[in-house]
């Protein structure tokens, strides 16, 4: 994985503020975990749930991908919904770096 391809936007914001957990820590425990979750996620077409301010506060769903995702973020039209496939860790922390938890 390049990992100069992701920027991690404020790391230190809290998702989990019961716990402390930050942004950051969350993105490093999915590349941690990341072996063990693909094998269970790899090739899924994902609708996410973000949770831009903490899970604590409010949430939004999305199916289709983003304008802004990454060239490295793989996506498939099914439908008429343009999924994001899970296929890799890159995908994996740049959904954490937009707080889909």
């Amino acid at each position: 994985m390049n990992k100069s391809r992701l920027q991690i936007s404020n790391p230190d914001k809290l998702l989990f503020p019961d716990v402390g957990i930050t942004k950051l820590e969350y993105i490093e425990k999915l590349y941690e975990l990341s072996g063990y979750i693909l094998k269970y996620t790899k090739g899924r077409a994902l609708t996410t749930i973000h949770y831009p301010d903490g899970v604590s506060e409010k949430s939004y769903y999305q199916k289709n991908i983003p304008s802004h995702a990454p060239d490295f973020v793989s996506h498939k039209l099914i439908g008429d919904i343009d999924y994001i496939i899970m296929d890799s860790a890159e995908t994996l922390l740049w959904l954490g770096n937009m707080a889909a938890l």
